[in-house]
């Protein structure tokens, strides 16, 4: 129809790239080596299963050099059991270090935990480098990628506290890069780890300095997944940065029907959170700029559902929906945008993770041109858990062409409402 040439341009330059690009990895993160190493390995056999081909795992610095210059031979070892039992699954591993030592903490107030460390920034960012170029020198063959820090945007401070968080953030970073790469140019370094999808702590860390110091830009982003990575990326075009982006944390937490809301994340039925992780990595299956798609995480905890299983090891619905859609050489198109007319309005389907355009037109869709124009119309629908209902009293009595686009996959639909 000529109204959808009209209304299909607006976002199509920041959503698939040619059909030969794809998505490097498609990962899963597992539990932090330093809490339960046993688990980690039964994490790893379901990973497998799942037929995802990177594993994410959190290392404690804390841990690993609890004293200045003293790295823990024991944690090493730990290390070195896992990244070999994931190699042996043909896994690669993603590491993610965070944590102060207590002898680097900058807290002011302290006193600082020796076991657990601190979420303060380190005195010390050198040191904070040779411990990760010491795990590149001696895991680099078996792993893709160390992450710096996680989440040091939040507001709730629970990872990077204190003041000048991005100007603190870069130096970290910029002291960690070229030992890495010195260590092992093979291993990427990722920075950024941020939550927030604004691009305003992006553009914090460019005034910083930190461009030229990473090989691909980390971010965790949930309910929003799409819309979140567009504004990410208008960020790093606005600033002549040509960095992949690492989508390392991402998910939906199965909690639904018994809660709505699970600590301010959406809650979705079982069945619903295969379908909706499947819609992001077919959504971002041919977009060059993303490189990896990481689930959060394996197992359902006491505080969240957002596992592939249960606690305690019980594949979910979720896990065969994904090992079934991975066993294929290629990803299936992105489900598609549907528009029914029922009793009290329209109800919409589409994909999850961005916002959709909907529109409505006085008069049947085959009289609409490009010129035609709308008589209500909503932006920023946003489309948690991909259904909408548009109630016919918002619109005045006749006949209406109801319009719908997803944004990211350019997917859109017609329907009369009579």
């Amino acid at each position: 129809m000529r109204l959808a040439i009209a209304l299909a341009l607006a976002t199509a330059a920041l959503a698939a790239a040619p059909a030969h690009a794809a998505t490097a990895y498609r990962g899963v993160q597992l539990s932090p080596l330093r809490m339960d190493p046993a688990g980690v390995t039964e994490e790893l056999t379901l990973a497998k299963k799942a037929r995802v081909n990177l594993v994410k795992v959190d290392v404690s610095w804390a841990v690993l050099e609890p004293e200045a210059g003293a790295y823990s031979a024991e944690y090493l070892d730990r290390i070195d059991d896992f990244t070999r039992a994931a190699a042996q699954r043909n896994l690669d591993v993603l590491l993610l270090l965070q944590t102060t030592p207590c002898w680097t903490d900058s807290d002011p107030a302290g006193p600082c935990d020796t076991d657990d460390g601190s979420d303060y920034p380190p005195q010390d960012h050198d040191a904070y480098g040779r411990a990760a170029a010491l795990l590149a020198e001696r895991f680099g063959s078996r792993i893709a990628a160390i992450e710096i820090w996680n989440e040091p945007d939040h507001v709730n401070e629970e990872y990077w506290k204190g003041d000048d968080k991005a100007g603190r953030y870069v130096q970290l970073v910029r002291a960690t890069y070229s030992k890495v790469k010195d260590a092992d140019s093979r291993v990427q370094v990722l920075a950024g780890s941020m939550v927030g999808a604004s691009g305003a702590f992006l553009q914090q860390l460019y005034d910083a300095g930190i461009k030229g110091h990473y090989d691909g830009l980390s971010v965790h982003y949930y309910d929003l997944v799409l819309a979140s990575l567009r504004s990410i990326k208008a960020t790093l075009d606005a600033n002549g940065d040509r960095s992949r982006v690492w989508l390392t944390e991402f998910g939906y937490t199965s909690c639904y029907p018994g809660r709505r809301r699970q600590e301010g994340h959406e809650c979705v039925s079982r069945r619903q959170q295969g379908k909706f992780l499947l819609d992001i990595f077919r959504a971002v299956r041919k977009t060059r700029w993303v490189k990896a798609g990481v689930i959060y995480n394996m197992r359902d905890t006491e505080q969240y559902k957002f596992g592939l299983s249960s606690p305690t090891f019980e594949p979910k619905p979720v896990l065969r929906k994904l090992a079934k859609a991975f066993k294929r050489r290629r990803l299936a198109a992105p489900r598609k945008v549907k528009l029914r007319e029922t009793r009290k309005g329209v109800k919409l389907t589409a994909p999850v993770g961005d916002v959709m355009k909907l529109q409505a037109f006085k008069g049947p869709c085959k009289r609409q041109g490009r010129g035609s124009r709308a008589r209500f119309e909503d932006d920023s629908l946003q489309l948690v858990r991909g259904r909408f209902h548009w109630k016919k009293r918002a619109l005045r009595r006749g006949k209406w062409c109801i319009y719908a686009q997803h944004y990211w996959t350019g997917r859109e639909a017609f329907r009369d409402l009579t």
